[in-house]
C-alpha cells in the first residue's frame, strides 16, 4: 500500500479529498482487489500435495473457503458498509475511530455497523 502511494502521490488532488481519505481509498482498493486474487486462486486445481488426505491440508482447504464466502459476502454490502468493516476488523480501529476516519456521527457508525453484521450474518447463514 505504502509503495501504491508513493509511486501515485503526484496524481493526489487535495481539492477531491483529503490525504487521509485518499489514502484509505488506495488501502480499501488494495484489500478489495487482494480479496478477488485469492478467491480466483481457491478455484485452481487442487495440488497434488493436497491429495494425501492431511488433516492439516483439508484444515486449509476449508478455511480457504470460508475466506471465499465470506468475501462473497463483503461484497454484497454497501460500499460505506464494506469501509466500515474494513477498517474494524481488518484494521483493528474501534468504532470511534472508524466514526472519526469516515468523519460520521459514532451514534450512525454504531448503526451502519449492527446493519452491516445483520446483512454478512443473513448472508453467512
Amino acid at each position: 500500500v505504502f509503495l501504491k502511494v508513493y509511486s501515485k502521490l503526484d496524481t493526489f488532488d487535495a481539492e477531491k479529498s483529503s490525504l487521509s481519505t485518499w489514502i484509505f481509498n488506495i488501502t480499501r482498493n488494495t484489500l478489495i482487489d487482494h480479496q478477488r486474487f485469492m478467491s480466483l486462486r481457491i478455484h485452481e486445481e487442487i495440488p497434488e500435495t493436497m491429495a494425501d488426505d492431511s488433516p492439516d491440508m483439508l484444515d486449509t482447504l476449508i478455511m480457504e473457503q470460508e475466506q471465499e464466502r465470506l468475501a462473497d459476502a463483503l461484497s454484497s454490502l454497501t460500499q460505506e458498509e464494506q469501509d466500515l468493516i474494513i477498517l474494524h476488523y481488518y484494521n483493528e480501529y474501534t468504532l470511534l475511530k472508524v466514526a472519526e476516519v469516515m468523519r460520521k456521527p459514532y451514534g450512525q457508525i454504531k448503526r451502519l455497523h449492527m446493519k452491516a453484521l445483520q446483512k454478512l450474518k443473513f448472508r453467512l447463514a
